[in-house]
């Protein structure tokens, strides 16, 4: 029985592949001999020279062992204790977001959590984290507790301003801040350059372009109320439109009266109020945003 051109074909590649792979294999057996052949002549000429020097393989052995071990249990420790920080940022972050904040010991022992994992760039990192401070963010504002704020966005700066709901919140609050002070408002003023911060480089969607339109607008006529900025201002308010519209109308409605974003007015939210009456009396046409937004048609009786 003779075989055809196609299967002697076959039968050579296949044995061609059995040779290669011997060859393959001699060649590793070869390398493998002299690793070991290596590292047996290492180990005798280093036990020779550390004998003659008084010190033993062995405790060299020892010491290297130890290390290594104090080296990876300590690395393990400070893994599992960062994990365990985060869990309890995340599990008190919950906590805050759904009960009175005004603890002194949930504020302290979140401030202290953040400082701690702003620390490590993996946990901060996670894609979970910045919701986590969205939360103590918005807590803390609720609270009244500005300095803790402060500090937080001396924190994380760049990752608060980017994030749209803190960005909200911190613009909120820096806002409140600026236009709700006696003081005339000024360049030097550290809470303004926050503000501007906030306003300049938050993301440019709805609703924050309404957003940065108010606080832009009420600094302006704080600072000059019938300059031609404002009337400017006042104009491109009235021209915008969707969602950016309806957040315009709707600050200017709840910041005219301290009662309806303060359960006990505070002198900042009877500034506030103040001067976002002034604004709406000077330019009444800024009313057409309250009286054109269908969100606040049942509310604008009790205005």
């Amino acid at each position: 029985m003779s075989l055809s051109d196609r299967e002697i074909e076959h039968v050579s590649l296949r044995a061609a592949e059995i040779a290669d792979d011997k060859a393959r294999n001699r060649e590793k057996v070869r390398i493998m001999l002299l690793t070991l052949v290596s590292a047996v002549l290492l180990a005798v000429l280093t036990t020779l020279f550390t004998t003659f020097g008084y010190v033993t393989m062995e405790s060299i052995i020892s010491v290297k062992t130890e290390e290594s071990f104090r080296n990876e249990t300590g690395d393990i420790r400070d893994l599992l204790e960062s994990e365990v920080k985060y869990q309890q940022l995340f599990t008190l972050s919950l906590h805050l977001e759904n009960n009175d904040a005004s603890s002194y010991e949930d504020r302290n022992r979140a401030m202290s959590l953040l400082e701690d994992i702003a620390e490590d760039s993996v946990l901060s990192g996670r894609p979970g984290f910045m919701g986590m401070v969205e939360k103590i963010v918005s807590a803390f504002y609720a609270t009244g507790y500005g300095a803790e704020l402060t500090k937080i966005h001396e924190i994380f700066g760049r990752k608060l301003i980017s994030h749209k709901e803190i960005a909200r919140v911190m613009m909120t609050h820096y806002g409140d801040k600026v236009v709700g002070t006696d003081a005339v408002v000024s360049q030097d003023d550290p809470q303004y350059a926050i503000l501007r911060q906030y306003i300049s480089d938050a993301p440019d969607q709805t609703p924050l372009r309404g957003l940065k339109m108010f606080w832009t607008l009420l600094t302006q006529f704080k600072h000059d109320k019938a300059s031609d900025r404002v009337r400017n201002l006042v104009d491109q308010s009235i021209e915008m439109s969707g969602g950016d519209a309806k957040t315009m109308g709707w600050r200017l409605f709840s910041k005219s009266k301290a009662e309806r974003w303060q359960i006990n007015p505070t002198s900042e939210g009877r500034t506030i109020e103040k001067i976002v009456g002034e604004l709406l009396q000077m330019y009444p046409d800024l009313n057409t945003l309250l009286e054109d937004n269908p969100d606040l048609n049942t509310l604008l009786e009790y205005k």
